[in-house]
């Protein structure tokens, strides 16, 4: 596999299941830029250092909440922005 190469593989987080579609090294790890897309449909786009655990970008879930910051062993890390989408709903009457 080439460095710098844009692939689209099935990988772990340690914790669930994911696809990467993106830069990888040499050795085949995501690193530069890409995109995780979980099977819950959460998302996570952002640059990737050796790997999906070391991270930043941010990370969109299902449920609307977003956050945006570093990641580092796969552990969030400093300073995060959380935004959360909420919903209203009207009577039908």
């Amino acid at each position: 596999m080439k460095a710098g190469e844009d692939v689209k593989k099935k990988l772990t987080d340690g914790f669930r299941t994911c696809y990467y579609k993106g830069m990888t090294n040499k050795e085949g790890y995501p690193d530069g830029e890409g995109v995780l897309v979980y099977e819950n449909k959460d998302v996570f786009k952002g640059k990737f250092s050796n790997g999906i655990l070391d991270r930043e970008g941010k990370l969109s879930l299902s449920g609307g909440l977003t956050i945006e910051g570093k990641w580092q062993d796969g552990l969030m890390e400093g300073e995060m922005r959380l935004d959360v989408r909420v919903y209203s709903m009207q009577s039908c009457n």
